[in-house]
């Protein structure tokens, strides 16, 4: 190491800027356009910053390069100083930025509340939080990309000065991520007045935007004309999470400000957004289990009708049965593509309505029973979905005369490639059938299944059994 420290900055810049080169990719093959090679920004070996750590000398030549800088990535939660001078460094260049927390995981620990690990550092967190507000202010102008995922709300950056006309203009994703909402949550958000006149119109390049439910239903309280004035002419993806509901307005009055999924609803049909992605979202079990940022709440003891909504994308994650049979008794959705991943869903879920079905670690089977059943779509997904089996396969194959082409299969163990077989010969002798009532009848009806790919762990076809398959498919894959 001692031989490397000598070596002059203007040679070491040289074999840095090799190393920048090997971190980098072309973005698509037809494309020109140069991204990072790794996108795990958390970690700890991401260029430039493990070089920076080497000795001063690296540290002061890799300062000197601003393409090196254009992406920042800071642990709230780590004793070290902070470099905020990465965000200096990269002077006129464009930068994407990330805060997080390293100190819990979100899979340990759903909540701060029930984990002393995590409140050992929330201190820490609200300090240095404070910190990287400050440093990162100027220059927000060149921010494409800024993603908190931290402890507390409050360590959140103030959202109405984020969304100032022109705090932002070159913003494509803004994603802030919280796993508390602790009692500074307000602070976070203003007054009524900090809202005036202010809306997400203005931010014509963000793609995609991701708050707290809590936070996302505080702003509506405080200007309901919010969402309503942000119409948008381009693609925009808007992600709400972790919260509990009351199922009737009348409850709310009782939980300490909680909002009722009638209220979250009001919201959603002036939003003018195409995907819509929900996690972590239940009812509140009884009064007293409910947390939320304390608020003022207008009771409507009128129920409204349901809402109906038109998506290109819609994803549910991780929430409850109990508040995914209200939602979807009170909105009607239709969506060209639809995510559902580890959800006990209701037998009679609109969800179902969507051309592009992708299926995630279905907890029961009883759920993959009722989304087949109603199923009437052309693409269905599976994915790590442990009940997936013959019977389940039998199912697709009822609905083959109806739009039902393609099926990908990735990380499921329970079929078996005969299953699979007998399906296909089963859709065969359908769609046979349903060409005889055609040239009968003059009824049109679709193509036979067109498409199966196999991923991952699960059966293997043998060499016979995948002739067999493109013989009888259009496409077959297995990898």
């Amino acid at each position: 190491m001692a031989a490397l420290r000598d070596l002059p900055s203007e040679l070491l810049g040289s074999v840095f800027e090799e190393l920048y080169l090997l971190n980098r990719r072309v973005k698509e093959p037809d494309s020109s356009e140069m991204v990072w090679e790794f996108l795990d920004f958390r970690n700890p070996n991401l260029f430039p910053w493990v070089l920076s750590r080497i000795c001063q000398q690296w540290a002061q030549v890799v300062a000197q390069y601003p393409h090196f800088w254009t992406r920042v990535a800071l642990d709230i939660s780590s004793k070290e100083p902070l470099p905020l001078g990465a965000f200096r460094w990269s002077k006129n260049h464009s930068f994407q930025a990330l805060v997080y927390h390293s100190g819990y995981s979100k899979e340990l620990t759903p909540s701060i509340h029930a984990d002393e690990y995590a409140l050992a550092y929330t201190s820490v967190e609200r300090n240095r939080a404070h910190t990287i507000k400050e440093a990162l202010a100027p220059h927000l102008g060149r921010c494409t990309s800024l993603e908190y995922d931290v402890l507390l709300a409050s360590s959140l950056p103030d959202l109405p000065n984020l969304l100032q006309r022109n705090s932002m203009p070159n913003i494509q994703v803004l994603k802030l991520d919280s796993r508390t909402f602790d009692s500074r949550l307000l602070t976070v958000l203003g007054t009524r007045s900090s809202f005036k006149g202010l809306s997400l119109t203005p931010f014509r390049c963000m793609e995609a935007f991701k708050l707290p439910m809590a936070t996302f239903i505080s702003i509506g309280r405080l200007d309901p004309q919010l969402w309503s004035h942000s119409k948008r002419d381009r693609f925009f993806r808007l992600q709400l999470y972790h919260y509990e509901f009351c199922i009737t307005e009348q409850e709310a009055e009782y939980q300490n400000g909680v909002a009722s999924i009638s209220e979250f609803l009001r919201f959603l049909p002036s939003l003018h957004v195409p995907d819509l992605q929900l996690e972590d979202l239940s009812v509140c079990p009884n009064p007293d289990s409910a947390t939320s940022p304390t608020s003022v709440i207008t009771t409507d003891k009128t129920t409204p009708p349901p809402i109906n909504l038109r998506l290109i994308w819609f994803t549910i994650k991780n929430s409850s049965k109990t508040f995914l049979d209200e939602f979807f008794q009170r909105c009607l959705i239709k969506a060209d593509f639809t995510k559902i991943e580890n959800c006990v869903l209701p037998n009679d879920a609109t969800v179902y309505h969507t051309d592009d079905l992708t299926l995630i670690k279905m907890p029961s089977s009883a759920d993959l029973s009722s989304i087949l059943t109603h199923f009437s779509g052309d693409t269905v997904r599976f994915k790590s979905c442990l009940y997936l089996n013959d019977a389940y396969l039998r199912l697709l194959s009822d609905i083959s005369c109806e739009m039902f082409q393609y099926l990908y299969i990735k990380d499921c163990e329970g079929y078996t490639i005969q299953g699979l077989k007998n399906m296909v010969i089963t859709m065969e002798e359908n769609w046979e059938e349903a060409e005889a009532d055609t040239e009968r009848d003059g009824w049109e009806v679709v193509t036979r299944m067109a498409t199966i790919n196999l991923k991952g762990t699960g059966p293997k076809p043998s060499s016979e059994d995948a002739t067999w398959f493109r013989e009888h498919l259009e496409t077959f894959r297995c990898n």
